[in-house]
């Protein structure tokens, strides 16, 4: 927060408020166009991230152009991209889908000399083109956090398993490797037992969690790296009758996620904070084609939510306002 707050100090003295007419209205802004791409327009971390989008551009006087699939999938996100492009918008603020599928579409927006800006998630390491900025949260660190949490809910030792996407997400494996690395490193008594993937069927982890609970009879908890994952295991424990037996953290604090801290079938999730991701992202495309400086790589905090807590996190929720 502190990062994007200072982002946000910066556009105070660029062109956005020497562009202002008498009245103070943003005037000189208005034929700048930023494309806004998201991953899944129905997913709670994206809605939050675009209300924040959303926020930055009206304060800047710019156009966002707001599209993106109605599902996690580059299938769908690469048409969404190739119809915007014939747009010719000046810049581009993205989530990628997969690193791998999205490079050659963001490659003919790299070739046509219009600026790109990731948030939420990464490319591969060179995918063959410069990217203006990469807005995202310290997911390593997010899984750390996990651990500790898992750590303090088992009384530091037991059977542990791991619920990722694939193995190609940088941004989720970082998490379930943050997570493995820090229980290996200060709880060793704490064993990490299985992972299992969900690919693109996100209910799967309800079957996954349960397969887990009979795979391994001793098994005390589950750390799902992302929001469907989360509330699918929930679910899974939850038919079974495991919910306290099984101790689930999870990430993101959408309204299913923060349900089931309520009704204890989630027993704490990693937040991140996607209003500020959006605000953030989109300045950083802004302030490039502004001239004003901008950095390469911004990363910010998690929060933990627990049952503890939960009522007084509320400014975390990814709720829409």
């Amino acid at each position: 927060m502190v990062v994007a707050t200072a982002l946000a100090l910066s556009a105070c003295g660029s062109d956005a408020s020497e562009g202002s007419d008498a009245d103070g209205d943003a005037t000189v802004n208005e034929d700048i166009s930023i494309a806004w791409v998201v991953g899944n327009t129905q997913d709670a971390f994206y809605q939050k991230a675009t209300e924040g989008a959303k926020a930055q551009a009206e304060e800047l006087g710019i156009e966002l152009i707001d599209q993106g699939p109605d599902a996690f999938d580059p299938a769908k996100q690469i048409p969404v991209l190739d119809s915007l492009l014939a747009q010719k918008p000046d810049a581009l603020v993205v989530a990628p889908t997969d690193p791998e599928a999205l490079r050659a579409p963001l490659a003919r927006w790299s070739d046509s000399d219009i600026p790109i800006v990731v948030f939420d998630a990464a490319l591969t390491d060179d995918p063959g083109f410069d990217l203006v900025s990469q807005i995202g949260s310290d997911n390593y660190g997010g899984g750390e956090m996990a651990a500790e949490e898992m750590a303090e809910l088992l009384g530091g030792s037991g059977q542990v398993a791991i619920i990722d996407l694939n193995t190609s997400n940088k941004i989720l494996n970082a998490r379930a490797e943050g997570f493995a690395d820090a229980l290996a490193e200060s709880h060793p008594d704490i064993e990490v037992v299985d992972t299992q993937y969900t690919e693109l069927d996100f209910p799967r982890a309800q079957t996954i969690a349960q397969t887990l609970v009979s795979k391994f009879p001793d098994l005390k908890g589950i750390f799902a790296t992302f929001s469907f994952a989360t509330e699918y295991a929930a679910k899974g424990l939850s038919d079974l009758g495991k919910s306290d037996a099984v101790s689930l953290v999870g990430f993101e604090a959408g309204d299913k996620q923060i349900a089931g801290l309520e009704d204890g079938t989630i027993k704490a999730v990693v937040a991140q904070q996607p209003y500020e991701e959006g605000r953030a992202a989109v300045l950083a495309a802004y302030n490039e084609l502004t001239g004003e400086e901008v950095e390469a790589d911004v990363q910010l905090d998690n929060v933990l939510i627990d049952a503890d807590n939960f009522a007084d996190m509320t400014e975390y929720y990814y709720a829409v306002k």
